[in-house]
């Protein structure tokens, strides 16, 4: 894994949502596309960015029961209202290591990944684990373990 660059695993291409968009499209548009973070934009400009923990959130099990006029307030909160404000960025040319500490750093499951001031693509700790999982694959394929040995030898 070492050389590798945010570019070589981020998801692209980044989707993005209005700070007016309501909480039902937000969700639609998260399982029709798979993802779990979209970028909150206004005027070509990053403002928040909305997890689906932020989803999960608003709709938390812990809410008492809700009237169906609770329920219609609930579904009209706009992404502005979900969204993080201070949007952590990483440049799309960052070694990898970089990304994952800043993620580990300030407790985050996702970075947006810019190039030249526009967010290209989005690198979550799902696409870091994955590479992990593939480069311990390979090593593990390279090695013979003699587990009564306690030893491992890699070719």
């Amino acid at each position: 894994m070492t050389g590798l660059h945010v570019r070589d695993l981020m998801s692209s291409p980044v989707t993005v949502i209005a700070p007016k968009t309501p909480l039902p499209e937000i969700e639609r548009r998260m399982g029709e596309l798979g993802v779990r973070h979209m970028l909150v934009t206004e005027r070509q400009r990053i403002v928040g960015i909305v997890s689906w923990g932020d989803v999960r959130q608003a709709r938390s099990s812990h809410i008492p029961r809700l009237s169906a006029d609770e329920v219609g307030v609930l579904d009209q909160l706009p992404a502005m209202t979900l969204m993080t404000r201070d949007v952590i960025t990483v440049a799309a040319s960052a070694p990898l290591a970089t990304a994952a500490k800043m993620m580990v750093e300030h407790k985050i499951g996702s970075l947006p990944v810019m190039h030249q001031g526009c967010p290209v693509g989005m690198l979550t700790t799902t696409d870091i684990l994955r590479a992990v999982a593939d480069s311990l694959s390979t090593a593990a394929s390279a090695c013979e373990c003699d587990v009564c040995a306690n030893t491992v030898l890699c070719t």
